[in-house]
């Protein structure tokens, strides 16, 4: 401590108050960032869930037992995330916490580069505008925030321009290489930057230190560059099997989006609404004469430039402009870009100047050829507000030098000159904070926002009593990271068949609806994803139900959440038989049944007080009339107590209108039972009411009704035994389970498990541990089974099963590489035969088998593509 103390007194007074303001600096920014503490981006949770899971010994999956995917657009800060997630730190946190940290650094970095363009011709505090600009800008700030990798990809980008300007001025070994590795491996594009920064420091360091040393720099620079990010390449290409990131496949690959002479394509509207939103439009002449100044032939030039800007970009942009005039347009601003540093060489801190205009270049180009990206708050130019804070502390100074005028001069120019820069500072920074304010106002989705999606899938899956979920879905953070479900991604980041295909309609029928055949989908009912992933053209949308929507607000309701209905719809009764109850209305014989009670289960009839009684029934409906109401109700034999439940039909998911007399539709209900109610035997009885039809009544009814009259009982069905007793009903069910799972009798087990957990509450905390141990035994009962199976599909269907149940056990790996060994050998066998539909087959079972196969998934798609006629091989030569 006292080391660093003699080194801040050993600092000059300008030194000291230089550093002073740079803290001050850091604390409007820590201010500014405490304002978006509160907020996420929801694709944040991705990488979250990916650094979570790789933690967890799972690998890059997108949920647990899933296939490899390149998911997240940014490996280096996911990397970090886990790394914290590796000492215990949740992601929610050291985002928050790298967020703050990068962007303080930041603020020292582009102050140090700064200083190297601004020092040459001004005082060096005027450096300090950077980092004050940074400090305010919303895109810096609120992207840092985010949870995203915006703070670590600002950072390394601006170490990497400044250490290259030290080196190719000053010497020193090529760390800037380091760090523009580090960035190209941050997004997709970064390599574009590394290139830039890589290339502009080569002639730099052929400029100041001669060609023999810029050489000598050149080749460490990419030895360095070469190890690091080369390494990182080789190694993620063998394991994910693809040249890119699955979100460039999902995104980008179709080559759609870049449209540079479509004036109000996509792209150009994203610029253009940043450049009006943030206000930087109208500061694009400060940028063009900070790049040439305003003496001499360089300031003409400037000029010459700014008038011409003005006069293409301030008409109107109307669709119908001739090509001629946006072809003008984008050639003006093309030409612009690449030559204005050009004119400027020669001048002082032109390096540092040029350096930082082509980086921001890049960035502006990204945001053009991905045609914007769908979050407000214009995230792809945080990834320029580094080297735009720069240049513009840089012009701001550069024109209140030129245009300063004399003493002896009139004093009205002399204020006017005086007040030039100061009024582009004071606009720059308002306009920051008008717009950090505006969309503070209106903040963009959160991985919370989707979480109510989450809680309500979740709900109605534990309605359905399903034990593995799995759903079609488009926004992956908070599923990822919330639901638990196995997940397939309508948009294609962390789905590799969705992001290599463009919504064929062949392909959405064959790997949508056939190949996963999800249990939910998240599909609105018109318009959205359903258009545009043609999820509702293929027959297999039809076994699809939207179930009610969910509030988001007090006025407004989320539609499109649709459930399978073969999971409750089925053609017949399929638990115990005999038991088949019609219900008519009162007085009408067999000839007027309105409806059957096809058959009724109590799975595990001794239960506790304050527990629950699970009970499943069928109900047909026989002819059309009011819609049906089925209670069902408890009568304790002993004192004629009667508890009873609404036992909505089909959920109330499928609306009875459109019941025919072929279905059957099944209720599964955890019904609660009262904490006061005494041991004994209960009676069960039904009650169906049929709106102004009142009471149907049951064949055979039960006399001396105790509900209703024309109900239906059942003497002794449930036995309401001491928590103990239920327990020990619980244990031993739980003891056979395992017994016949390691006699290899997996559904006999299965079943059992599933009665012997009904004595108890779902949330009762024995379900936990009792969980626990028979995932275990089912997943080596499946396993064990799946390695012996004579047949292919009786091994496909028994891996699966073993997956599902714990897929991290021993037997099941073991298995299932063995299993994926033999169908990646036939499906290779077939696929050399010239047979790609059994070549799909076969390499579609070795990924069921083992999903760690990349590259198995990789020659799988090019199989289906040839299968569906999505793609057609070039013909051989004659």
């Amino acid at each position: 401590m006292s080391s660093w103390w003699a080194r801040w007194r050993e600092l000059d007074a300008k030194e000291q108050g230089l550093l002073y303001g740079l803290a001050l600096c850091g604390a409007l920014y820590l201010v500014h960032y405490t304002i978006y503490s509160f907020w996420f981006i929801e694709d944040a949770a991705i990488s979250f869930a990916f650094a979570r899971n790789l933690v967890a010994g799972e690998g890059f999956v997108a949920y647990p037992g899933g296939e490899r995917v390149e998911g997240f657009s940014n490996p280096s800060w996911t990397l970090l995330l886990a790394a914290a997630q590796a000492v215990g730190v949740t992601p929610w946190i050291s985002a928050k916490l790298f967020g703050m940290v990068f962007g303080l650094g930041t603020l020292g970095v582009a102050f140090a580069w700064a200083r190297r363009m601004i020092e040459p011709q001004h005082p060096s505090r005027g450096a300090l505008l950077a980092p004050l600009l940074l400090a305010v800008s919303p895109q810096f700030v609120l992207w840092n925030a985010s949870g995203l990798e915006n703070s670590v990809f600002s950072l390394l980008l601006a170490l990497g321009a400044w250490r290259t300007l030290v080196e190719t001025r000053e010497g020193g070994r090529p760390l800037s290489a380091l760090a523009w590795a580090l960035l190209a491996m941050t997004r997709p594009e970064a390599p574009m930057y590394a290139a830039m920064g890589g290339l502009i420091g080569f002639g730099l360091a052929i400029q100041h230190r001669g060609r023999s040393r810029a050489l000598r720099w050149g080749v460490a620079w990419n030895a360095v560059f070469a190890v690091v990010f080369g390494g990182w390449y080789a190694w993620r290409f063998a394991y994910f099997a693809w040249p890119f990131p699955n979100t460039y496949y999902a995104k980008l690959s179709d080559g759609t989006h870049f449209e540079p002479l479509s004036w109000n394509g996509a792209g150009w509207k994203y610029l253009r609404g940043y450049a009006l939103y943030t206000g930087h439009g109208f500061l694009l002449p400060v940028y063009a004469l900070g790049q040439t100044g305003l003496s001499g032939r360089r300031g003409t030039v400037g000029l010459v430039a700014c008038a011409a800007g003005v006069v293409l970009l301030s008409t109107t942009f109307a669709a119908d402009e001739p090509a001629w005039w946006v072809a003008a347009r984008v050639g003006f601003l093309a030409v612009a870009a690449v030559g204005l540093p050009l004119v400027g060489v020669g001048r002082p801190g032109q390096a540092a100047r040029s350096l930082a205009w082509y980086l921001g270049a890049l960035a502006l180009f990204f945001a053009l050829y991905s045609g914007g990206d769908w979050m407000r708050g214009f995230r792809w130019l945080s990834m320029a507000s580094v080297p735009m804070a720069v240049l513009l502390a840089d012009a701001v100074l550069t024109l209140g030098a030129e245009l300063r005028a004399d003493p002896g001069e009139a004093r009205w120019r002399r204020r006017l000159t005086w007040g030039i820069p100061r009024g582009l500072m004071a606009y720059a920074l308002g306009a920051s904070v008008v717009s950090a304010g505006v969309w503070l106002g209106r903040p963009e989705t959160s991985p919370y926002d989707v979480h109510f999606r989450v809680q309500y899938m979740q709900q109605a899956a534990a309605r359905l009593h399903l034990d593995h979920v799995s759903l079609l879905e488009v926004d992956m953070g908070a599923h990822m990271w919330w639901s638990g479900f196995e997940l397939v991604d309508i948009a294609g980041l962390v789905d590799v068949p969705m992001a290599h295909h463009a919504w064929e309609d062949a392909f959405v029928a064959d790997y949508v609806y056939a190949e996963r055949h999800a249990d939910f989908e998240h599909v609105h009912p018109t318009g959205g994803w359903g258009d545009r992933a043609h999820l509702r053209k293929p027959a297999g949308w039809r076994d699809y139900l939207e179930i009610p929507a969910y509030p988001i607000s007090p006025r407004m309701q989320h539609v499109g959440n649709n459930v399978r209905k073969d999971l409750f719809v089925r053609p017949s009764w399929e638990g115990t038989p005999g038991r088949v109850i019609s219900f008519a209305p009162a007085g009408q014989t067999v000839a007027g049944v309105t409806a059957n009670l096809e058959g009724w289960d109590v799975v595990a009839p001794e239960v506790m007080p304050g527990g629950e009684f699970f009970l499943e029934v069928g109900l047909r409906r026989l002819r059309p009339g009011p819609d049906l109401r089925l209670i069902a109700f408890l009568r304790e034999q002993a004192t004629g107590r009667v508890q009873s439940w609404e036992l909505p039909p089909g959920y109330d998911w499928l609306p009875q209108s459109r019941w025919t007399a072929r279905d059957v539709v099944v209720g599964r209900h955890a019904l609660s039972l009262p904490a006061d109610l005494q041991p004994g035997r209960y009676d069960l009885g039904f009650v169906v009411l049929a709106g102004d039809l009142g009471v149907l009544a049951a064949a055979d009814a039960s006399p001396d009704p105790v509900l209703a009259w024309g109900e239906r009982r059942f003497p002794g069905a449930i036995d309401v035994v001491p928590a103990a007793q239920a327990r020990s009903f619980a244990q031993v069910g739980l003891d056979e389970a395992r017994t016949a799972a390691g006699a290899g009798a997996c559904e006999r087990a299965e079943r059992r498990w599933m009665s012997a957990r009904r004595h108890l509450a779902e949330a009762d905390p024995w379900q936990r541990d009792a969980s626990g141990s028979i995932s275990v035994a089912l997943a080596r009962c499946y396993g064990e089974r799946a390695g012996v199976d004579a047949e292919d599909a009786l091994a496909e269907a028994d891996i699966v099963a073993a997956r599902r149940w714990d897929h991290r056990q021993p037997v099941v790996q073991r298995v299932g590489v063995a299993l994926a060994d033999r169908w990646e050998a036939a499906g290779d066998q077939a696929r050399a035969g010239g047979d790609a539909k059994t070549a799909l087959a076969m390499w579609t079972r070795a990924l069921r088998a083992d999903p760690t196969r990349s590259w198995v998934r990789r020659r799988a798609e090019a199989a289906r593509d040839e299968v569906l006629g999505l793609y057609q091989p070039p013909k051989e030569a004659e």
